[in-house]
């Protein structure tokens, strides 16, 4: 402490610019010590490195030399989801399984350690026999939505629940500000605070509101009971922020994109032809050989 002292005097006896520059080499020098210690060991793959297990002491990957984060041997790879025993698995092998029927199975390129990115259906393909329309990886329905809020024995309610959603209050809406609840056009009705019967006394969230056969859930402060954006509120329409749109409108959908895929494929998200499970790229008419 007392042996520091003395510099630091010198230091505040220097003009503004010489302390600003010795703070500028100083940084400098951190940032360089900083770079020497975790461009390798520390197990994130850098530029530069063809793989990264963490130090010689904590390395136990056997296609990695953890001293040069080079590649051992014959290795191909050391890790990722399309990399198994030091080798790239083949084109076609599942690296990330599908979820639910809008989510599609993403599967190596043969090329790559690593698992493209995750891939759903084209927004707006339809789904569960026409109930509902893809947004966004999942099938939403009102339904399922009543189910999540207030558990397995709850339904839909009836049409005539929603018409709540006009008269723009606590209960029924479609949006609200600070001050307003916001009521919703009898077009946007199915858009607004989704309304279910059966199930459970009390909401997964918020409090229970039941007005007649109708019931919701509400809560001050937070948006809650309001039915999701990719529901199907129509023939081929679908909410979309509390509103009921047409699919073409609500997505940039391309009608034709599906028309245009080969064999078992389908379009994704990207409006890109993608093989289905179980089907060889690039015309997906054959079967993959486990």
């Amino acid at each position: 402490m007392h042996s520091a002292l003395p510099h630091y005097r010198e230091f505040l006896g220097l003009d503004k610019e010489a302390r600003r520059r010795i703070r500028v080499h100083q940084e400098q020098a951190i940032t360089r010590r900083h770079k020497i210690n975790t461009i390798v060991w520390n197990c994130i793959l850098e530029l530069g490195e063809e793989c990264d297990c963490g130090g010689p002491e904590e390395c136990t990957n056997p296609c990695c030399d953890p001293k040069t984060c080079t590649l051992i041997g014959e290795s191909k790879c050391a890790q990722g989801e399309c990399c198994e025993n030091c080798k790239l698995k083949s084109a076609g092998s599942v690296c990330r399984p599908s979820v639910e029927e809008c989510d599609l199975t993403d599967v190596c390129d043969g090329q790559s350690a690593w698992c493209p990115a995750d891939k759903f259906r084209q927004n707006g393909s339809p789904c569960k026999n026409n109930q509902s329309y893809c947004y966004m990886g999942k099938c939403p329905t009102m339904h399922d939505q009543c189910v999540a809020e207030w558990g397995e024995d709850a339904e839909v309610a009836k049409i005539h629940c929603f018409t709540l959603n006009t008269k723009g209050f606590q209960y029924g809406y479609c949006s609200k500000n600070a001050t307003n609840f916001i009521p919703c056009t009898r077009k946007d009705m199915e858009c607004g605070k989704l309304f279910c019967t059966g199930g459970n006394k009390l909401p997964k969230t918020g409090n229970a509101a039941s007005i007649r056969s109708c019931k919701t859930s509400f809560h001050p402060s937070l948006k809650t009971g309001i039915v999701e954006t990719g529901t199907k509120c129509g023939n081929e329409e679908v909410c979309s922020n509390s509103t009921c749109l047409g699919v073409s409108e609500a997505y940039s959908f391309d009608p034709d994109c599906s028309k245009k895929c080969k064999g078992n494929a389908v379009c994704n998200n990207e409006q890109e032809c993608q093989c289905e499970e179980g089907w060889a790229s690039p015309d997906c008419d054959k079967p993959l050989i486990p």
